[in-house]
Parts: structure tokens; C-alpha cells; sequence
């Protein structure tokens, strides 16, 4: 009978870490975020999502960073920081076959060039340079 406790108590637990998430929980992998119910976002999904779309970021420096999103492909990217002025730099974005979203910026200082996947669950979306279930996952705030 003990062993038949036990394995009860192992599902039990099983159970309420798969659906921890559901609760509200932030997911913090692509797993997590699938187990809620989440999922990758398409390429045609994607591109639908940010042509005209602004995704904001804040970063450690007291600065928010907004990637402004024209349908063509076209990207301005609008740093603002408490002690700097307001500096735009135009760049290229794009979604690949795959799903990836893509940017490229020419910064004076170097080129940011990056992909990430996109994920959304409920009205949340996450990015990813990755897609498999341990791929780590960045809440991103997105607006039309």
C-alpha cells in the first residue's frame, strides 16, 4: 500500500507542475509555455504580427529601445535614455520560412544582427533564439 501511496503523491506532483504554469505563472521555457497551452508563432503569423508594429524594450541602462516596424521590411529603432538624447538609426527586419524573426542594424559602433522565434500565450509574447523545449524564453511587449 505504501508504494501505491507514493506513486500517487509522484503523479499528484507530476500533475501540478505541468499545469503550474496555467495558473499564471510566467513560462520560462518553450516546454513551460507549451504545457499552458502556448505556442510558436507561424512565419506568415509573424510578419502579420509586426508590420506596423512597435516592440519595446528596456534594457539595464536607465534606456528604452523601440523597434518601429514598417510593412516593407523597413525597421527605425529609437534609443531614449534619461541622459542622452532621443537617437534613430534605420535598419532591415524580416521573418524567414522558418518561422525566424530577423533584424540588422548598422550601429556605429557595430551591427546588431540577430533571429529569434516568436512565441505567444494568451495575450503574451515571448522571443527565442531557439525552439526546443529547454529554449529559454523573453516576455517582449509588443504594440500596433
Amino acid at each position: 500500500m505504501q508504494g501505491h501511496m507514493f506513486a500517487l503523491v509522484v503523479a499528484v506532483l507530476c500533475l501540478f507542475a505541468a499545469t503550474a504554469t496555467v495558473a499564471g505563472e510566467v513560462p520560462k521555457t518553450v516546454q513551460e509555455l507549451n504545457q499552458s497551452g502556448g505556442s510558436q508563432l507561424s512565419a506568415l503569423e509573424t510578419r502579420k504580427l509586426l508590420a506596423g508594429a512597435f516592440v519595446l524594450t528596456t534594457p539595464q541602462s536607465n534606456r528604452t529601445i523601440t523597434y518601429e516596424h514598417a510593412a516593407d521590411g523597413e525597421l527605425w529603432v529609437v534609443v531614449r535614455g534619461q541622459f542622452i538624447p532621443d537617437y534613430r538609426k534605420r535598419g532591415d527586419w524580416r521573418v524567414k520560412d522558418e518561422g525566424a524573426y530577423c533584424v540588422k542594424v548598422l550601429w556605429p559602433m557595430g551591427p546588431e544582427d540577430w533571429c529569434q522565434y516568436v512565441f505567444k500565450l494568451g495575450d503574451q509574447y515571448y522571443l527565442s533564439g531557439r525552439k526546443g523545449d529547454k529554449a529559454i524564453l523573453k516576455p517582449f511587449n509588443i504594440r500596433k
